[in-house]
């Protein structure tokens, strides 16, 4: 079994931006690799490959340390496990769905409802601020597959189980896709809930 820890110093600061605050932050990075597959050094390449995509995908919402990945051989590939804390750092009233919400509120000219769709948009603060600063260990799992093109490289895959059946999307394409925020969607998403809100509440 090849165990090994790494400790990323400088890629840290690439890997999370440049401000005064991210300057500070210094970040343990644990790999095991027990895969006959593949050497340790390319263990290291793959997981620095796979904490850059993560951490760019949440950046300013979410802060992603402490990762520990394993890699294992799998039937079909290697198996890759990853752990992260993951601490939301994006205040609630920075979220887009409540700047919407707030959008949309302007545009209301009946008091009652303006007051309605208010009361409705501090509900969903409080429970954004409920997850405020909060810290959770998530697990994801990742599958590494030989590219058709290069001999000897791999490629990282997403693996989407729908109904029993499970399907392989390069990971940065699907995590662009599907995980990405879409700022402007988000806001309206908070405008078409609101106004959704309140014409339930007409009924």
């Amino acid at each position: 079994m090849k165990k090994f820890w790494i400790i990323v110093l400088a890629s840290v600061l690439i890997l999370t931006g440049c401000s005064q605050e991210d300057k500070k932050v210094n970040d343990t990075t644990i790999v095991e690799n027990t895969s006959n597959q593949l050497s340790e050094k390319e263990a290291v390449k793959y997981a620095k490959d796979i904490q850059k995509i993560m951490v760019e995908t949440y950046k300013g919402i979410n802060s992603l340390e402490n990762f520990k990945f394993i890699f294992e051989d799998g039937k079909n590939g290697i198996d890759i496990t990853v752990e992260s804390d993951w601490t939301t750092i994006r205040k609630p009233e920075e979220n887009p769905i409540l700047l919407g919400m707030k959008e949309e509120v302007e545009k209301l000219k009946d008091a009652t409802k303006k007051k309605m769709a208010e009361d409705f948009i501090e509900d969903f603060r409080k429970e954004f601020e409920g997850e405020y600063q909060t810290t959770q260990r998530i697990e994801e799992k990742l599958i590494l597959e030989k590219r058709d093109s290069k001999e000897g490289e791999y490629e990282v895959f997403y693996p989407e189980e729908i109904n029993g059946k499970i399907t392989l999307y390069p990971m940065k394409e699907y995590y662009d896709e599907n995980f990405k925020e879409d700022f402007e969607q988000r806001k309206e998403l908070g405008r078409t809930t609101l106004l959704e809100r309140l014409e339930l509440e007409d009924k």
